[in-house]
């Protein structure tokens, strides 16, 4: 990978931020599927952890590869708004 990529890339604090963030995106989704294997308790605590890890991986992506942390402040309330009502709305019709 090293020769592909020049070594001053990769050394940047943003590539740091990006493979950080992508480390976190697998091991969340690690963390979904064995919540999906190993249920808990419940079906309706499963289903809440699951959805929850799929909010925090949709602002992670948001937020670091798509640039919204760059934008103005009015996107960023209102992205993370929208997440928390459709998030709320999915998890109150959750049997």
């Amino acid at each position: 990978l090293a020769h592909i990529i020049p070594t001053l890339y990769l050394n940047s604090d943003i590539a740091k931020k990006l493979i950080y963030t992508f480390a976190a995106l697998l091991l969340l989704t690690v963390a979904t599927a064995f919540i999906s294997i190993f249920q808990l308790s419940s079906a309706h605590l499963a289903g809440f952890l699951i959805l929850s890890i799929a909010m925090v991986k949709i602002m992670l992506v948001a937020f670091q590869f798509m640039e919204l942390k760059e934008a103005h402040r009015a996107w960023k309330v209102g992205f993370s708004t929208l997440m928390f009502v459709i998030g709320l709305s999915i998890l109150l019709l959750i049997p």
